[in-house]
């Protein structure tokens, strides 16, 4: 799918996948040394990383084999050309890998599996909800009816912060 070739959201399903450790995805392209690599601590934009005898080092991106392409870009362009994708997490001082494959489908696949969890979250609506709520029913008769509930949602929170900041 083509969201996860958003390094942001391909790193929150990333996380979910690995119930919130440390990771890094490693993607090797073919034709390149160098390959990609984003880190659960430096997210959203992937690094370059070389390997050179086994060994693993960090790579400025201008000068890697990836600096012509924009970062936030990278995924999307050597995703069809990936020759191996290891996902690794970090726990109790070593690098664990968790998941290898072959290709961008089959990681696709590993994370639609992932269960998401996340915190309960409780928002009390203020009174001040009401005013809002009338500035957009104003707002949105005048601009012929369009509007939505999350443009509601947002000018409560504002009026709220407003009064209460």
């Amino acid at each position: 799918m083509k969201r996860y070739l958003d390094p942001e959201i391909l790193g929150l399903r990333v996380s979910a996948k690995v119930k919130g450790l440390r990771y890094q995805v490693i993607v090797a392209v073919e034709g390149k040394r160098d390959c990609l690599l984003l880190d659960g601590l430096t997210a959203p934009f992937p690094f370059a990383q070389r390997i050179r005898s086994g060994r693993r080092t960090f790579q400025e991106w201008e000068t890697s084999e990836f600096a012509k392409m924009n970062p936030q870009e990278a995924l999307a362009k050597v995703a069809p050309k990936s020759r191996s994708i290891t996902v690794k997490t970090f726990a109790v001082g070593i690098w664990t890998v968790v998941h290898e494959c072959a290709s961008w489908k089959a990681l696709e696949e590993w994370l639609a599996t992932a269960k998401e969890t996340a915190p309960q979250t409780t928002v009390n609506v203020p009174l001040s909800l009401y005013r809002a709520a009338q500035k957009f029913a104003e707002a949105r008769r005048k601009e012929g009816g369009e509007g939505t509930f999350k443009a509601l949602v947002v000018a409560a929170l504002e009026e709220y912060l407003e009064r209460h900041s």
